[in-house]
């Protein structure tokens, strides 16, 4: 290497903004991508799940109209005995 001997060395400045560059370029292309892909995702799994949501909440209140149904038949025969017996 020329000039080994003298103790002379290089110095290299470059800019941050420079260095990350390319990153930057890179990210501002996957990035959109990334973000359109996981709302693509979200929305499949909404698809999927609501119709079971739906189901669920349906069954849920179907049971709670039942037992309501039931306590008030109760209520009423328990009333009618009570004017019966009195």
């Amino acid at each position: 290497m020329p000039g080994a001997d003298t103790g002379l060395g290089l110095v290299l400045r470059k800019d941050l903004s420079e260095i990350y560059a390319p990153i930057r370029k890179e990210l501002l292309i996957v990035l959109p991508l990334i973000i359109f892909m996981v709302a693509l995702s979200l929305w499949f799994v909404r698809l999927r799940v609501q119709p079971l949501v739906e189901d669920m909440a349906r069954a849920h209140a179907l049971k709670v109209l039942r037992g309501h149904a039931s306590t008030l038949r109760c209520k009423t025969v328990r009333t009618v005995l009570s004017s019966m017996t009195a």
